[in-house]
């Protein structure tokens, strides 16, 4: 799953979250999570949306984005 962090100097970064449980004897005792940071994708991601829903000269809404608000 994704979601945001904050590190310890307060900056907020963007993260991929994968966790396994551990298991001892078919009981669950604890957890193991790996963070990898995304924030370039995630950036990439809403320059892409923003790139698709806008004039890339005016920086307008357009027609795609009307019509998509209007449903």
């Amino acid at each position: 799953m994704e979601g945001v962090r904050r590190r310890k100097d307060g900056s907020v970064v963007d993260v991929a979250i994968l966790a396994y449980p551990i298991e001892l004897q078919e009981k669950r005792i604890g957890g193991f999570g790996l963070y990898s940071d995304i924030t370039e994708r995630k950036h990439a991601e809403r320059k892409l949306f923003h790139d698709a829903f806008h004039d890339a000269l005016t920086g307008l809404p357009n027609r795609t984005l009307l019509a998509e608000r209007l449903e």
